[in-house]
C-alpha cells in the first residue's frame, strides 16, 4: 500500500516537473516570437492601414499571452487552506440574506426552502431573510408562509446593493451569507464555509463558493453538448478564481459568499457606485487588508440565462462593471494593493478584450485575402520558425491552464458567439463613455433561445472568409503554395468556429418547464390493487419516472401514493400514471405525475430534487471538432425531421 502510494506520488511529481518545463519552454519561445514580430514584422512600409492593422494585431496577440501568463502565475502557486475543525459552541450566528428584484413566489420558495435545511450545530444562530427591493405583497406573504424574516423597498435607487445594504444595517450577526434568488444552497453550505474564518492566517473577508447551475447553460443545450461540456461558468470558478488566491484577489461574485460584518462595515457596505457591486466590494475588502479565498467546492445550483439576449445582456453588465470599477478605482493605483493583487485585476480587464481579441483573429485573414492588406511583413520560412514552435507550446500550455473543464476550440466558440455584441460595450466603457440603463437578468424566462437575427454578423463573417478560401485557392496558391496553405488553414478555422457560433445563436427548442434529473431513488407504490416496489429514473419538481423491481404492471386508470427517500428526506406524494413506454430490455418505465402533496411533503420532495449534484460533467469529454459539428448538424436534421 505504502509503494502504491509513493508510486503516485512520484507520478504526480513528474507531472509537474513535465508542465513546469513545457511552461518555461513556452514562455521562451514567446519571449522570442514577440521580439521578431515587433522589432522584424510589422508592415510600417506598406502605408498606414497596414500599419495599423498589423499593430493592432501584434497587440491582440500580446494580450492574448500576457492574461495567460498572469493565470500561470497563479496557477502555480494558489492554494486553498484545510477546512479548520473547530468545537459546536463556536459556530457564530449567520445572517442569510436572499436579494430579490422580480422573481416570482415560486423560484424563491425552492433557495427558501433549502436554506431552511441548511445544517448547524444551533439553527437558532442561523437567521434567514428574503431582501425584496420592489416590496411585493406575495413575496411578504411568502416569508410569514416559511416563517422567515423580510426587508422590503420601495424607490430602491441602488439596486442589488442597495436592497443588501438596506438589510445588512438592520441585522447583527457577525458573518453573512448572500444568496441571489434563484440560488439553491445545499445543506453543507454553512459547514464547509463557516469554519474558514477560524483560520489563523486571517482576518478573513470572505468566502466565494463556485457558481453552478442546475439547468443546462445555452453553450451546452444548444450545441447539443450537456452530456460533454461543463458548465461555462466551472472553468472561472473553480480554476482561474481559486488560482486568484496566491494574490488574494479572488472576485466576490455576489452569491454562494459567506462575508466578514466587520469587513463590510470597515468598507461601508455593499459598493453602490457600481454596476458590479459585488466585483468592487470585493476588490474594497481586499484593500483593506482582509484575506478572502475561493473554494472550488460547488455548494449552491441555480438557473442559467434562458435566453440568447438575457446572456448578452448578462455579460455586457458584468464587462462594464468590470472595467467601470478598474477605472473608478484609478485602475487600483492608491488603494495599498500588493502589486500581485493588482496585476490579478488587470488580467480581468484583459479578459474582456477576448471578444475584440476574436474580431482581429477573424477580420485578419480577410483583409490579407481580400483586399491585399499587410498584416504581417515576413516571408514564409520566417513565418513557420518562429511562430509554430511558439503556437504549438502556448496551445499546450493553454491545455494545461484549463485543466480538464476548457479546450481552447470550446474557449474560441464562446467568444466568437458573443463578440459582436460584448466588443464596442467593452471599447467605450473603457473611454469612459457609460451605458445609463442595465436590466436585470431574468431567473425564470422561457428556455427557447432562437433568433436568427442575432447570427448576421456571424453569417457576414462566413461570406467573406469563404471569398477568401476561394481566393486563396484560385490567386494566391499558384503564387506560393505555402503561404496560401497557411491562410486557407486559418480561414477554415475560423469557418468552423463561426459555424458552431451560428448553430448555437439558432438555439434549440426546449418544451420542458422544469429540470429533469437522473436519479436512482427507491420507490414504494400504494395502490388499490396492493403494494409495489420499485425506483426512480429521474425526478423533477412536478413528476417523475419510474421502474418496477418486479414484472408486475400498473394500471394506469388507478391513483397512487408514492413514498420517495434520499438520505434524511422522505416525501409522501399522490399521484397517477401519465405515460408507460418500454425500454431495450423489455421492462416496462411509467412516467407519473403528482396531483397533490402538502407543504411538508412538498418542502421534503424539493430536497430530494434540488439538493445534489446536477447532471452535467465536471469534465470535458474529448471530441473532434469535426465530431462535434456533425452532432450539431445531425441532431438538427433529426429534431427538424
Amino acid at each position: 500500500m505504502r509503494l502504491k502510494i509513493q508510486e503516485e506520488s512520484m507520478k504526480e511529481q513528474n507531472k509537474i516537473r513535465i508542465k513546469k518545463t513545457i511552461f518555461i519552454l513556452t514562455v521562451v519561445a514567446m519571449t522570442v516570437y514577440f521580439g521578431w514580430r515587433l522589432f522584424f514584422t510589422l508592415p510600417f512600409r506598406f502605408g498606414p492601414l497596414a500599419s495599423a492593422v498589423g499593430v493592432i494585431l501584434l497587440i491582440t496577440e500580446l494580450t492574448g499571452a500576457l492574461e495567460t501568463f498572469e493565470l500561470y502565475r497563479n496557477y502555480s502557486r494558489s492554494a486553498v487552506p484545510e477546512l479548520p475543525v473547530i468545537p459546536a459552541a463556536d459556530y457564530p450566528e449567520v445572517d442569510v440574506l436572499i436579494a430579490t428584484h422580480n422573481e416570482s413566489a415560486g423560484l424563491l420558495y425552492k433557495t427558501v426552502n433549502a436554506c431552511r435545511y441548511m445544517v448547524y450545530p444551533d439553527k437558532n444562530r442561523v437567521h434567514i431573510y428574503l431582501c425584496d427591493d420592489t416590496g411585493r405583497a406575495e413575496v411578504a406573504a411568502l416569508a410569514r408562509q416559511m416563517d422567515v424574516g423580510y426587508f422590503g423597498l420601495r424607490d430602491n435607487p441602488y439596486a442589488k446593493a442597495g436592497n443588501l445594504n438596506n438589510a445588512i444595517f438592520k441585522t447583527h450577526s457577525p458573518l453573512i451569507a448572500t444568496f441571489d434568488a434563484d440560488m439553491i444552497p445545499t445543506h453543507d453550505f454553512l459547514m464547509k464555509t463557516v469554519p474558514y474564518f477560524f483560520l489563523e492566517e486571517g482576518p478573513i473577508g470572505f468566502i466565494q463558493s463556485p457558481q453552478s447551475f442546475y439547468n443546462a447553460d445555452l453553450f451546452q443545450y444548444n450545441l447539443y453538448s450537456e452530456k460533454k461540456l461543463p458548465n461555462e461558468q466551472d472553468y472561472f470558478f473553480k480554476e482561474v478564481n481559486v488560482n486568484r488566491n496566491y494574490a488574494n484577489a479572488p472576485i466576490y461574485a455576489g452569491s454562494n459568499t459567506l462575508i466578514s460584518r466587520r469587513a463590510l462595515t470597515k468598507v461601508g457596505g455593499i459598493a453602490t457606485d457600481s454596476i458590479t457591486e459585488d466585483f468592487a466590494t470585493g476588490i474594497r475588502i481586499q484593500a483593506a487588508g482582509y484575506r478572502c479565498y475561493a473554494i472550488p467546492t460547488v455548494l449552491a445550483h441555480g438557473l442559467a440565462p434562458a435566453t440568447l439576449r438575457d446572456l448578452i445582456s448578462q455579460r455586457r453588465r458584468w464587462g462594464r462593471g468590470c472595467v467601470q470599477t478598474l477605472r473608478q478605482s484609478h485602475w487600483l493605483r492608491h488603494m495599498g494593493l500588493p502589486l500581485r493583487t493588482r496585476l490579478s485585476y488587470y488580467s480581468s480587464f484583459l479578459y474582456w478584450w477576448a471578444f475584440f481579441r476574436r474580431f482581429v483573429y477573424i477580420s485578419a485573414p480577410i483583409l490579407f485575402t481580400l483586399f491585399q492588406i499587410v498584416i504581417v511583413d515576413c516571408t514564409v520560412p520566417e513565418l513557420l520558425i518562429f511562430s509554430i514552435p511558439a503556437y504549438l507550446l502556448y496551445g499546450l500550455s493553454l491545455q494545461f491552464l484549463s485543466g480538464s473543464m476548457r479546450s481552447a476550440r470550446w474557449s474560441n466558440i464562446i467568444d466568437t458567439a458573443l463578440f459582436p455584441y460584448l466588443t464596442l460595450p467593452i471599447i467605450l466603457e473603457t473611454l469612459g463613455i457609460r451605458e445609463k440603463k442595465f436590466s436585470v437578468t431574468r431567473k425564470d424566462a422561457v428556455t427557447d433561445s432562437r433568433s436568427f437575427t442575432l447570427a448576421l454578423p456571424h453569417l457576414f463573417f462566413i461570406l467573406l472568409s469563404a471569398l477568401a478560401i476561394y481566393q486563396c485557392y484560385t490567386v494566391w496558391m499558384p503564387a506560393s503554395f505555402v503561404a496560401a496553405l497557411v491562410v486557407m488553414y486559418w480561414l477554415v478555422l475560423n469557418i468552423f468556429i463561426l459555424i458552431m457560433a451560428v448553430f448555437f445563436i439558432l438555439g434549440r427548442k426546449n418544451s420542458r418547464k422544469n429540470v429533469r434529473f437522473s436519479a436512482e431513488l427507491p420507490v414504494l407504490l400504494k395502490t388499490p390493487c396492493g403494494r409495489f416496489s420499485g425506483h426512480t429514473l429521474d425526478i423533477s419538481e412536478t413528476g417523475m419516472a419510474i421502474a418496477l423491481d418486479t414484472g408486475k404492471t400498473l394500471d394506469p386508470s388507478l391513483p397512487l401514493e408514492v413514498l420517495v427517500q434520499s438520505g434524511h428526506y422522505r416525501a409522501r406524494l399522490e399521484a397517477r400514471v401519465v405515460r408507460t413506454d418500454e425500454s431495450r430490455d423489455g421492462a416496462l418505465r411509467y412516467g407519473l405525475v403528482f396531483t397533490s402533496m402538502d407543504a411538508e411533503n412538498r418542502s421534503q420532495y424539493f430536497q430530494i430534487v434540488y439538493d445534489r449534484e446536477p447532471d452535467f460533467p465536471t469534465r470535458l469529454v474529448k471530441s473532434s471538432g469535426l465530431r462535434d459539428l456533425g452532432r450539431n448538424i445531425l441532431q438538427r436534421f433529426r429534431r427538424r425531421r
